[in-house]
């Protein structure tokens, strides 16, 4: 059934090569790799998805994505060097926490525990809930006054 999935994907990105979806079927296409833990098929998806697209229609996931595969497969200074130049095209957003999140594991790994906790501070000043709690406090330390409204 998976290998009929991929064969639809393929005729499809081939037939509709102009498609504003295409890139998230080739994405997809990656994902279904991944998903079977067939590794090395879907980082050759992925290096081609990089082949096929103009960069400027790339996304910060193609490029987590094979950061991702690359790390599977024991690449580790690929995957490390493609989460950065992932976060430098893209610094905000959950990809980039992502990305940051990976990198603060991988530092771990080497032993690198002050890069580790570089990483987790990018990935928590990018986070959503930080930037709210700050908002609503008025940029003054500590909680925001709630009022409740219960009843």
């Amino acid at each position: 059934e998976i290998e009929q999935a991929r064969k639809n994907l393929y005729e499809m990105m081939d037939k509709h090569a102009q498609s504003s979806y295409r890139l998230a079927a080739h994405l997809l296409l990656v994902e279904s790799f991944t998903q079977a833990g067939e590794y090395q098929r879907g980082l050759q998806e992925a290096e081609r998805l990089f082949r096929l697209f103009p960069e400027k229609d790339l996304n910060a996931q193609a490029y987590f994505t094979r950061s991702r595969l690359q790390e599977q497969l024991g690449q580790f200074q690929l995957a490390q060097e493609g989460y950065q130049e992932q976060i430098q095209r893209y610094p905000k957003g959950e990809w980039s926490r992502l990305a940051n999140a990976r990198l603060a594991e991988l530092a771990f790994a080497r032993g690198e525990v002050n890069a580790a906790l570089a990483a987790l501070a990018r990935v928590e000043a990018d986070s959503p809930a930080r930037t709210e709690y700050w908002q609503n406090s008025g940029g003054r330390r500590g909680p925001a006054k709630v009022r409740c409204q219960c009843r």
